[in-house]
């Protein structure tokens, strides 16, 4: 018997039995849909979280805030230390009047200050 025969008659026995008991056929589709569902969804869920981690996780931002009295020299050493980090793409350094000045403009609203 040839593979083909073979498949024709499971294919067949498969389809007769469907027909013959519809409601435990439906049944067992529901099922095993019921059972796929959930991992369906999960593997769209890891799949947006990597693509996510991907776009997000290449962008990674530190900022430091220094000590109110701290010296602008102070700031400048530390920015050169940190800049010979590896990994590190840049350092800046902004100052207190200049970081208030894009907090208004990020704010928007001035009324407040």
């Amino acid at each position: 018997m040839s593979v083909l025969h073979r498949l024709e008659y499971f294919a067949r026995t498969a389809l007769r039995g469907l027909w013959a008991n519809p409601l435990t056929s439906l049944a067992a589709v529901a099922t095993i849909a019921i059972a796929l569902v959930p991992v369906g969804a999960l593997w769209v869920a890891i799949g947006n979280m990597s693509a996510l981690l991907e776009e997000f996780g290449d962008e990674l931002r530190v900022t430091a805030f220094l000590r109110a009295d701290a010296e602008l020299a102070d700031g400048r050493r530390l920015a050169e230390q940190v800049a010979g980090v590896e990994g590190v793409a840049s350092v800046e350094i902004v100052s207190r009047e200049e970081a208030l000045e894009r907090f208004r403009r990020r704010l928007g609203n001035e009324e407040l200050f």
